[in-house]
């Protein structure tokens, strides 16, 4: 895994500057926020190919994809969001009895779901992410074997990919927020960049949609998904 490359292969696009800002400023707003994903989504598939130049923009394309996929990450995180939810009724028709240990427990509780959340966004994202390039269809999130089995098809490796997305984006997240709002949506647009290389990278040297294993990231062209369908 190159990882440095990850964010290197941002900053080769002569038009980044135009791509990062749009991006950033479509990360803004909640109806906007699918094209962004749906745009790493592309960026994922074309890295997994061998084409790391950043694309252009497909806005109803990406638009559909961010928001298979926002649904998908949700579908696999409803259980904990509905523990939460329960947890906050007990807790509010607990209020009268013993508040103080209610209160507590209920605060308990809420920071274990949040940190099991939290675990399992990181965990299952770029699996679903991967899946969602190779399936195209809305019942892509059903298909809990196969995202299982990208999971455990280099488990070591993609691990590694989580860890070290994570602290580009911690790291990025950090220096971003001494710019309120500007440098937050820099950090957070380059942080979402990166980690979709790193998903493509995991995918064409595991040979994910081909059955077979990649060694070569940097020069073999053996694996090259020709499917009409993502070709927008």
């Amino acid at each position: 895994m190159d990882y440095m490359r990850s964010l290197s292969f941002i900053f080769n696009d002569k038009n980044w500057p135009v791509k990062v800002l749009i991006l950033a400023v479509l990360m803004l707003f909640v109806i906007t926020s699918p094209i962004a994903t749906g745009y790493c989504l592309k960026v994922l598939r074309n890295v997994s190919n061998g084409d790391e130049t950043l694309p252009e923009f497909d806005y109803g394309n990406m638009f559909i994809d961010g928001l298979r996929v926002g649904v998908g990450i949700l579908l696999y995180m409803l259980p904990f969001l509905m523990i939460m939810v329960i947890s906050g009724v007990i807790l509010f028709l607990g209020g009268d009895s013993n508040s103080g240990v209610v209160a507590m427990g209920g605060i308990l509780m809420g920071i274990i779901i949040g940190l099991l959340m939290l675990f399992l966004l990181m965990a299952i994202s770029p699996a679903v992410m991967i899946h969602a390039t190779d399936d195209h269809s809305w019942g892509f999130m059903f298909g809990f074997n196969k995202i299982f089995s990208i999971i455990i098809r280099n488990t070591g490796s993609y691990i590694s990919i989580i860890l070290v997305a994570f602290l580009i984006n911690f790291v990025l997240s950090f220096v971003g927020g001494f710019i309120p709002i500007i440098g937050t949506a820099f950090a957070s647009t380059v942080g979402m960049l990166a980690s979709s290389h790193l998903y493509g990278q995991y995918v064409r040297q595991n040979g994910i949609f081909m059955g077979t294993m990649i060694n070569n990231y940097a020069g073999n062209d053996a694996y090259n998904n020709n499917d009409d369908r993502y070709n927008y």
